[in-house]
């Protein structure tokens, strides 16, 4: 807009100007401003490789650009005093009537610009509401984007919560059954020493009785075969239904575990998708405004990456303490455990070598029991030891994914943050330009009046100084 109305002609009376000074006008005026596009090109190029400067450059630059502009208007004031004073000295009555023609036009085309100005200061004030507005309208949509995130972090925390309270109740489950196994175990070998017991008393009574006595005691010790033969079916089905029982809580316990499993990674594809979508909509902002914000995300790709290797380095830090101190867990229970073992070995060692005495093929069941039961636990605490690496693998992963979260969350406020910045360096920046060529297109029409003015001030002197050669001829000839 300013450049077509700098490139307007100025209107002047065909009493005072010829067609040659009006070309000249447009020559000039076209060179002024020719040469004003090629000053603010390389101020906009002078800014353009200074946007990476300090605030404090800039805040410097603008002082120096009002200070300029200030000192260019103090001499144009100057320069239309001087130019009046000379106008009404030189003034004659001959050009009263283009003086005042012009000067009805100035006061035109100065409620012209006035009222540019004012239009111009209008749009301004209209769009500084809408990017107020806009930014509000962000910012509403930041926070609610902020609780959103808050209240799924709150959902994960509480959801974390409860696979604790529930791998803490299966711990506690496990243990409980180990104990009553445990105890199972020593009432069987407490009856089987007991049995052994009455089976050495009853050889010491056979011994100690006389021939008479055999039959008696062959009957005797059909008895008590028979119940002992009872006895050990009765042990045996009770060992029968505690295994049962067992593979019935492991399979629930399974069936726990998988449902447990099944929904953590449904809600984990889940979170993944909406971290997706928000990428994919981060980078379709990024793509509209992927030439204005190049600079400033420059400038926060920088930052995000630093924070992005400080925040792996740390996490590796913390794996990797994570790591040795689940080693020396893990160390520390397979020591106990070991310990454990060889303490059972050590007293069943003690409980076989007291019941030498008993029948090798009750020896050799109870080692088959015991083997059986053996196993049992070991897979039992091998399942307990992945599930808790299970667990803590899960948990690290969540971590490092609120890290991640969160981190992309601070890159992309930062990002914002810096936008917004830029964004009001450049409509100070542009505002600036404004002025100034308001200030230069006011300074050219200046210029362009006192030129015109001296014009026809040296046209009229020349008119009257001919006239009065003229009037001097014609006295000298009379």
């Amino acid at each position: 807009m300013v450049q077509q109305e700098s490139t307007t002609p100025l209107v002047i009376a065909n009493t005072t100007q010829t067609k040659a000074v009006v070309a000249k006008q447009k020559l000039t005026i076209r060179d002024i401003q020719r040469a004003e596009r090629e000053r603010l090109a390389q101020l906009a190029a002078e800014e353009a490789a200074q946007q990476e400067g300090t605030s404090q450059v800039d805040q410097q630059m603008v002082a120096q650009k009002q200070a300029e502009a200030q000192r260019q208007a103090v001499i144009l004031a100057e320069q239309q005093r001087q130019m009046a004073m000379q106008a009404e000295q030189q003034q004659a009555e001959a050009q009263r009537q283009a003086a005042e023609q012009e000067r009805l036009r100035i006061q035109e085309e100065q409620r012209r610009i006035a009222q540019q100005q004012a239009e111009a200061q209008r749009q301004a004030a209209l769009k500084a509401e809408q990017q107020r507005i806009a930014a509000e309208q962000a910012e509403a949509q930041r926070q609610v984007a902020l609780k959103a995130e808050q209240d799924r972090i709150a959902a994960q925390q509480a959801e974390q919560q409860r696979i604790a309270a529930e791998q803490a109740e299966q711990a506690r489950i496990a243990e409980a059954q180990r104990q009553a196994a445990e105890q199972e175990r020593l009432r069987i070998q407490e009856e089987q020493r007991r049995i052994a017991q009455q089976q050495a008393e009853a050889q010491r009574q056979a011994a100690m009785q006389a021939e008479q006595q055999r039959i008696a005691a062959e009957q005797a010790e059909a008895q008590r075969q028979a119940a002992l033969k009872a006895e050990q079916q009765r042990i045996a089905a009770e060992q029968a239904e505690a295994q049962r029982q067992a593979a019935m809580q492991a399979e629930q316990q399974r069936i726990a575990a998988e449902q447990a499993e099944a929904q953590r990674q449904a809600a984990m594809q889940a979170e993944q998708q909406r971290i997706a979508a928000e990428q994919t909509e981060a980078q379709r902002q990024a793509a509209l405004k992927a030439e204005q914000d190049r600079i400033a995300a420059q400038q926060a790709e920088q930052q995000r990456i630093a924070a992005e290797q400080a925040e792996a380095q740390r996490q590796a830090a913390l794996k990797a303490e994570q790591q040795r101190i689940a080693a020396e867990q893990a160390e520390a229970q397979r020591q106990a455990a070991l310990k454990a073992e060889q303490e059972r070995i050590a007293a069943e060692q003690a409980a076989r070598q007291r019941a030498e005495a008993a029948a090798k093929a009750e020896a050799e069941r109870q080692a088959a029991i015991k083997a059986e039961q053996e196993r049992i636990a070991a897979e039992q605490a091998e399942a307990q030891r992945q599930a808790t690496l299970k667990a803590e693998q899960d948990r690290i992963a969540a971590e490092q994914a609120k890290a991640e979260r969160e981190a992309a969350l601070k890159a992309e406020q930062d990002r914002i943050a810096a936008q917004q910045a830029e964004m009001a360096r450049q409509a100070a920046i542009k505002e600036e330009q404004e002025r100034l060529a308001a200030d230069q297109l006011a300074k050219e029409e200046a210029e362009s009046a006192a030129k015109a003015q001296a014009e026809a001030e040296a046209k009229a002197k020349a008119q009257a100084e001919a006239a009065a050669k003229a009037q001097a001829e014609a006295e000298a000839k009379s």
